[in-house]
């Protein structure tokens, strides 16, 4: 009867270990040996007792590290796919014996066919694979009667500990699916799995979702129920488990490592590259370090995959100037950098507010063709908003915004009107509210300000036509502007040298287009006309012959702003006759006066040496509870003192129009000196009573003589005030709404 013994040994003899597998056929049977004398412990063990191996014989361990491609060039990756080669089974007549299905490990995609050395093969061949690591094929010695599914024979016992996912048809591998599903909910059924099944699982579970109890419940399965010799890959699962967020730790992948050592664990690319995944979760630079050196002493190159753990992990640790050198050594090696690595780098250089660099890093991968998701685009763009960054703001709202492939929210639109207001981008303020527009959110009150801003920020490079449309566009919505946003109108019409019979102009094309037009406009232009008046007079007829045409554009008629305005700018071109205008016109038609337009009248009155009428205008702001500015007061004094007219006089004496002196500001307490200090100063010499008496005398004198000026200020306003008569009657009179 012949049996097939499957030989392993390695050959020392040039440096490198060189696997052989010999197939040969002996002369000898082997008697069937029950299944309970094989435990399930190590394949090891029961091929090399099947094998007449000596008991003492290591297993060993094939390292594929850079020593080994470099004297194996012939050598190809491909041979690490997981793939099993079982041996075919040859019909034999009824005399002979039957093998079962060898059990295999990781081998390679692309068999290899050794023929026996001996003649009488008669062309059999046995076709076997690159092994991964040394698990060798037993043959089945049950007699041919037996079931392969008898309980007790060998082939049940092996499949039920080393059977593999390739000698599993597929209903049985959707059976095993199904009690996985179950096991986190049902307990033992965990245990009740194969071998061979928990452990692809393992690695399965714990690249996708690492979870170091999860990982903790396969090995005790594993390792501490079924006496499975702890190896390399069960070493990497748990290494990968530890990029749990909440109970891992780069300390357990240290410990782990060290522990591989002191086991004479060969630390294989899988291992060292599970490692670098992790310290990406948990960063140790030290760590990093060292695992790299060791991946460097064992000639393994770095893969892309761990190009990405190694970037990911620097950015963690805010070590950005480094990772910004590995990822351009990527670039150089033509190594692909995904998606999630630049997702990462923009989220830490945002929260590190870097959007400068930001900004350059986007611009650079979007042109080379990378692909980014929409939160992250999202991101950006609030993040670029937050901090005011005009670049990064118009990029992202020109690729994403105008194109329809982003929608933000009415905070991130508030944030971006606020960078165009304050840059003065008025193209991006009117795609904002383009797209207010276009999806039907309701602007905020203070985003019609900040698209005014950014329309006027820019002096002549703005859009002042623009401007006064949002302006009536707010004006409809009934919302009212700030009186910083109208102030802006004036500072752009002074200082962006506009003509303001162009900006009178484009209001009337706004009314000749049935838009309401907002009387701040009109109070804006009065102002620059005002502003204009000393250098130029002839600005008064022209900001007459306007106003005559105001109540075209604004039915409600001028505001007393706007009739101030003209009266400061008719006083200060020095033409009375338009101020009186003005004034009789505020007087006709019930417009109510202020404080200014009380003070711009009694300072036009003086100029003109009009002393009565102001003294009749003065009146007329006392009864309305109006007091004169101290500019007004200071003003009278200076003209009054030059006049003998007697309403110069009452209006030089009137309590009113006292210069106020400026208040003097109270003492400064001396800080209280320290304690001992304190007692030293107090236990100084006492005055003495002549002193003392000296200084009352002194100070009895000074009140005295503070009361006689007063005594004297009062009876000479007196006798000026019994000297005057009353009042005259050719003063314009106000309503008193």
């Amino acid at each position: 009867m012949k049996s097939l013994n499957i030989m392993l040994y390695l050959d020392v003899k040039f440096i490198m270990p060189r696997l052989f597998v010999r197939v040969c056929w002996g002369q000898r049977d082997i008697d069937h040996v029950p299944s309970p004398y094989f435990p399930p412990r190590r394949v090891g063990d029961m091929l090399l007792r099947l094998g007449n191996k000596r008991p003492d014989m290591p297993r060993p361990t094939l390292v594929l590290d850079g020593l080994w491609y470099s004297l194996c060039p012939a050598f190809t990756p491909r041979s690490l796919n997981p793939t099993l080669a079982l041996l075919r089974r040859k019909k034999h007549s009824s005399n002979s014996r039957s093998f079962a299905p060898p059990v295999s490990c990781v081998g390679a995609n692309r068999p290899r066919q050794y023929h026996s050395g001996n003649g009488n093969d008669n062309g059999r061949v046995a076709s076997t694979q690159i092994p991964f690591s040394p698990r060798i094929a037993i043959p089945n010695d049950t007699p041919t009667s037996a079931s392969p599914s008898e309980p007790g024979s060998l082939s049940t016992d092996l499949e039920e500990h080393h059977s593999t996912p390739d000698i599993l048809d597929e209903t049985r591998e959707k059976e095993l699916h199904r009690q996985f599903k179950r096991a986190g909910k049902v307990p033992g059924v965990l245990e009740s799995l194969p071998t061979s099944f928990l452990e692809r699982k393992l690695q399965e579970e714990m690249a996708e979702r690492p979870s170091i109890p999860r990982a903790m419940h396969f090995l005790e399965v594993l390792i501490r129920d079924r006496q499975v010799r702890p190896t390399a890959r069960h070493y990497k699962a748990l290494i990968l488990a530890n990029c749990d967020a909440k109970y891992g730790s780069y300390l357990a992948v240290q410990l782990l490592l060290e522990e591989m050592k002191e086991n004479d664990i060969a630390l294989d690319s899988g291992t060292l590259h599970a490692a670098i995944q992790t310290l990406a979760v948990h960063p140790n630079y030290i760590l990093r370090v060292q695992v790299l050196d060791q991946l460097r002493d064992r000639w393994l190159t770095l893969s892309p995959a761990g190009w990405h753990f190694v970037v990911a992990g620097l950015v963690r640790e805010r070590q950005f100037e480094m990772a910004f050198d590995h990822l351009e050594m990527m670039e150089r090696k033509h190594i692909p950098i995904e998606n999630w690595l630049h997702s990462l780098v923009i989220y830490h250089l945002c929260e590190y507010k870097a959007v400068d660099e930001v900004y350059r890093l986007v611009r650079r991968w979007v042109e080379q063709g990378h692909d980014m998701t929409e939160q992250l685009w999202s991101h950006m763009l609030c993040k670029a908003g937050e901090h005011r960054h005009l670049g990064l703001t118009c990029y992202v709202w020109e690729r994403r915004v105008n194109l329809g492939y982003l929608h933000p929210s009415q905070d991130t639109c508030s944030d971006a009107l606020r960078v165009a207001a304050k840059f003065g981008d008025h193209k991006l303020g009117q795609a904002v509210f383009r797209y207010y527009q276009n999806s039907g959110i309701e602007p905020g009150p203070g985003d019609y300000d900040r698209l005014i801003k950014s329309l006027l920020i820019n002096g002549s490079d703005g859009d002042l036509f623009a401007a006064f449309e949002a302006l009536c566009t707010m004006h409809e919505a009934g919302v009212q502007p700030r009186d910083t946003t109208l102030n802006l109108f004036y500072t752009y019409l002074v200082t962006g040298h506009i003509d303001r019979l162009e900006a009178w102009n484009m209001l009337k094309r706004l009314k000749n287009a049935k838009r309401t037009i907002h009387i701040g406009a009109v109070e804006a232009i009065a102002e620059a006309w005002k502003h204009g008046a000393r250098s130029a007079p002839a600005l008064v007829d022209e900001a007459l012959n306007c106003y005559r045409e105001l109540y075209t554009l604004c039915p409600e008629g001028a505001s007393v702003k706007v009739y101030n305005s003209l009266i400061n700018m008719c006083r200060r071109a020095q033409n009375l006759g338009s101020g009186m205008f003005l004034v009789k016109e505020m007087a006709s038609l019930g417009v109510v006066p202020n404080n200014a337009t009380f003070d711009f009248i009694i300072q036009m009155c003086l100029d003109a040496g009009n002393f009565r009428s102001a003294w009749m205008y003065l009146q007329d702001m006392l009864k309305r509870d109006f007091a004169p500015t101290q500019r007004t007061r200071q003003y009278t004094q200076e003209v009054c003192a030059k006049s003998l007219d007697e309403y110069s006089l009452k209006l030089q004496y009137h309590p009113s129009l006292q210069p106020t002196s400026q208040p003097t500001p109270e003492p400064v307490k001396p800080a209280k000196p320290a304690k001992r200090e304190w007692v030293e100063w107090t236990k100084g010499p006492k005055p003495s009573k002549n002193t003392r008496r000296r200084r009352r005398r002194m100070k009895a004198e000074r009140e005295a003589e503070r009361e006689a000026r007063r005594e004297a200020a009062k009876e000479k306003q007196g006798i000026a005030l019994s000297a005057l008569s009353g009042l005259f009657s050719d003063k314009v009179s106000f309503g008193d709404k």
